[in-house]
């Protein structure tokens, strides 16, 4: 992280202090070479590319209640139209966003089954493996 770069149009070696720590990167704190203006065409890349930093957009993420029908029926609507490719970029985007939280909602009930069932399983496992050390063969003859 630099805080502040050399001043003027020399870039002299600047006197800095490194702090260090365990999971950081080294952080140089640099002291300007005179008290002139950074020039102009001063920036971050390559010599005579300049960057433009630009935000990036996240949609916001919507959380249905899947427990009304009016959800499901929304989602099925939208389902059909964009499966029929008679949906507007508004509906698709729509569908998408109700198809990914569906799907997650969906997902994480069957993990949660999942676990549990592998829980039990293991647990029986355990105590037939207790229950054997009890039991004698048994001849057949």
């Amino acid at each position: 992280m630099i805080y502040s770069a050399p001043a003027g149009s020399s870039f002299a070696p600047a006197v800095g202090s490194v702090a260090e720590r365990e999971a950081t990167p080294a952080i140089y704190v640099g002291a300007p070479a005179s008290s002139n203006p950074p020039p102009m065409d001063f920036g971050v890349g390559f010599i005579g590319e300049k960057s433009e930093f630009q935000p990036m957009s996240v949609p916001a993420i919507e959380q249905f209640n899947w427990k009304l029908p009016e959800t499901s029926r929304d989602y099925i609507r939208l389902e059909q139209k964009v499966l029929a490719n008679k949906s507007t970029a508004e509906e698709s985007a729509r569908y998408k966003a109700m198809k990914r939280d569906r799907n997650s909602v969906v997902f994480a009930d069957r993990y949660i089954t999942d676990y549990a069932e592998i829980q039990r399983v293991q647990f029986l496992s355990i105590k037939i493996a207790e229950l054997q050390k009890y039991l004698r063969p048994i001849n057949i003859g």
